[in-house]
């Protein structure tokens, strides 16, 4: 059970990679982020990290699920202060447009394993009950509230903001 409220989620702007399969294999595509960001100095307090998904995994086939891990950032984007040569090429990172509008929004604390079985619940158990229809034309949210790796899982945040029609 979570506290469930209706708010607005503005458009963002999100740079980072696009994940194919499985939603709990974005992990990796997190990783892929950071290690494009850190150098350019875009972890720091005050990083804005999501994870956007784009399909309900009951209906789409694992392998076929899109997600894109992004981070909100500064125009113009700093540059490494010099080059490493060991690190892969990481300039394919993207920039996509994530729309905004009216949102059933829930914070949730604590491990991001937790998030599959929320999101079960906001949609198989909120939604029916509540007298408001999902809008599968926007993507459901993730937005990282804090830094994982600077607390322990129980306290990690994360609204969670799923379009209403």
């Amino acid at each position: 059970m979570h506290d469930v409220t209706i708010g607005e989620r503005p458009d963002v702007r999100l740079t980072g990679f696009e994940h194919r399969g499985p939603y709990h294999g974005i992990g990796a595509t997190f990783d892929r982020l950071a290690a494009w960001a850190a150098p350019r100095g875009l972890l720091g307090s005050g990083a804005r990290c999501f994870g956007v998904y784009y399909g309900n995994p009951n209906l789409v086939a694992p392998e076929d699920l899109r997600a894109f891990a992004g981070l909100v950032l500064p125009t113009p984007v700093p540059l490494p202060a010099k080059p490493q040569p060991a690190e892969p090429p990481q300039d394919d990172a993207e920039t996509i447009d994530v729309p905004g509008g009216p949102c059933a929004v829930l914070v949730h604390q604590g491990d991001y394993r937790e998030l599959e079985g929320v999101h079960r619940w906001l949609y198989g158990t909120w939604f029916p009950g509540s007298g408001h229809r999902p809008d599968p034309g926007r993507p459901c949210c993730e937005e990282y509230l804090n830094d994982p790796r600077s607390l322990p899982p129980a306290d990690w945040l994360t609204r969670i903001t799923a379009p209403l029609r």
